[in-house]
């Protein structure tokens, strides 16, 4: 027989638990009280039997109806067997009513995610959740599986939102509240809340498995980030609570904004409905670009598009552009800009009204809006001739052998120049690409880098080049080092020698504009 979890009935561990669950359940608007019922996820491991132990105690404390559920995803064999039973024998000497949700996976284990198998437990929880007629389930996430959460989104790609972590509380799509009154603890504290109860808990061998993700941070970074910064788990969580407060005020800030912007056009709505919606590209642009990233961010989240950083960016900057364009975000939908205007619209909308009666107005004719134009990637440049097609242009890159006294220098001003590219690293990664927001130049003659719309508008000219409305310029992976028919940078003029000549033709003349 195992020890009574209420035999530590004012345990440390119970106490801080307890706070923690009663905030969080008190925020969702529910009551912990007699009668109520409350579903506890119990995988076996010392985090949920820790969980398991302390909710037992509060059940008897608080006349609570406390139930547990085991998921078993039959990956190990008879390892997984092995830690059913285990919670099932515990379940029963605890007498607490006990659950289990098995699933079948086909074709080889070794393709199945982590986010499947996460799915598969919430989807199992729910289920048993709703049988019982719970809307309450407590799961034994840690402070570590926070942190460890937190480093795999910043590892895989993410903003300040996703840095955010585990929610306390979040309500599945059955609309069971799932609350994880853990996350305030180490996972080493539920190690010693079953040491002092004399209790053991399994463990799942799959978590040495460093093939996933999860466990490689676990396993291999978070020991070397200890190993050298004691504590940093407890100061990442200390970040994490400050910037849960400033997303809190940037998301309302956010949604002001998209409410200010998001007004249907009468003019487009007598075809759409509220399949448009048309924003002040001025109003827009006037907006510090945390939140215009932000409101991007929540209109494409609201539209159901998928919501990255790399569509983001390619929205501002084609909203940063000086004249009209347009970007298809999916089948549905497309953005342009067109007199002053920033527009959001349904393909698919006006596809199906186009094929219902020609003669009704498709999104073309509406006040010369034009289709889309094509819009330019920056290509990897190279030595020698670099043909632009959808430019119409060839850029020459020349390697110079002469004597610095034999060249012939033109001027900046050109669309031909003489540089040195010995600074600049590989030259694999120049561009010939359009400007876009944040582009930076370090002027010649100047110590420091400007923001490249300041330096065209102190440096204004007719000669520049430009497509589809925006000014075309020469850069590496950090910064632009010419803008033909404008100017260079400082990084890539001639100091000693000279290393290469640049030379833009045209080939097709009516693609490419002087601005």
């Amino acid at each position: 027989m195992r020890s009574n979890p209420c035999s530590l009935a004012d345990d440390h561990f119970k106490i801080q638990a307890e706070e923690s669950l009663h905030l969080a359940v008190s925020e969702s608007g529910q009551v912990l009280g007699p009668g109520a019922k409350l579903l506890v996820a119990f995988s076996g491991g010392p985090d949920s039997t820790a969980l398991l132990a302390f909710a037992s105690c509060l059940a008897s404390e608080l006349e609570i109806d406390l139930q547990a559920c085991h998921v078993n995803h039959k990956l190990r064999g008879a390892e997984s067997d092995a830690d059913e039973e285990f919670c099932r024998n515990l379940c029963q000497e605890w007498k607490i009513p006990f659950h289990v949700e098995s699933f079948e996976f086909d074709g080889d284990p070794a393709t199945i995610s982590e986010n499947d198998l996460r799915n598969r437990r919430y989807e199992g929880i729910s289920k048993v959740a709703n049988e019982i007629g719970s809307t309450l389930c407590l799961t034994g996430h840690t402070m570590d599986d926070q942190v460890e959460t937190m480093l795999f989104r910043l590892f895989r790609g993410t903003g300040p939102s996703g840095l955010l972590g585990i929610k306390h509380v979040r309500k599945t799509p059955e609309g069971v509240l799932i609350v994880r009154p853990l996350l305030s603890m180490r996972r080493r504290d539920c190690v010693n809340y079953l040491q002092r109860l004399g209790l053991e808990a399994r463990r799942d061998s799959s978590n040495d498995d460093t093939s996933y993700s999860r466990n490689y941070i676990r396993n291999k970074v978070m020991p070397l980030i200890e190993d050298r910064f004691a504590g940093f788990v407890e100061r990442i969580e200390n970040f994490r609570k400050l910037l849960e407060g400033d997303e809190d005020l940037l998301r309302c800030l956010s949604e002001d904004a998209v409410c200010e912007l998001r007004d249907p056009d009468e003019r487009l709505t007598r075809h759409l409905q509220t399949d448009a919606y048309c924003w002040n590209l001025d109003q827009f642009n006037e907006l510090p670009l945390s939140l215009r990233r932000r409101v991007l961010y929540q209109t494409l989240r609201d539209l159901k598009i998928e919501h990255d950083y790399q569509r983001i960016e390619s929205l501002l900057d084609l909203i940063d552009a000086d004249g009209s364009g347009a970007l298809s975000l999916n089948d549905s939908w497309e953005v342009r800009i067109f007199r002053g205007e920033v527009i959001w619209r349904r393909r698919q909308k006006f596809a199906d009204e186009e094929g219902a009666d020609e003669n009704d107005g498709g999104p073309d004719e509406i006040e010369g809006i034009e289709p889309s134009s094509a819009r330019v990637l920056g290509s990897n440049l190279k030595e020698g001739t670099n043909l632009l097609l959808r430019l119409g242009l060839s850029m020459r890159i020349e390697k110079l052998d002469e004597p610095l006294a034999a060249i012939s220098f033109p001027s900046a001003r050109e669309l031909q120049i003489v540089v040195d590219l010995s600074q600049i690293g590989d030259l694999e990664l120049l561009q010939f690409r359009q400007r876009k927001p944040g582009d930076h130049i370090q002027p010649l003659g100047m110590c420091n880098s400007v923001r490249l719309k300041k330096y065209l508008h102190t440096h204004k000219s007719t000669e520049t080049l430009s497509f589809s409305g925006k000014t075309l310029v020469l850069s590496n992976e950090s910064e632009v080092l010419w803008v033909p028919g404008c100017g260079i940078s400082q990084r890539i003029a001639v100091r000693e020698r000279a290393t290469h000549k640049i030379t833009i033709s045209k080939i097709a003349p009516d693609r490419v504009t002087f601005c």
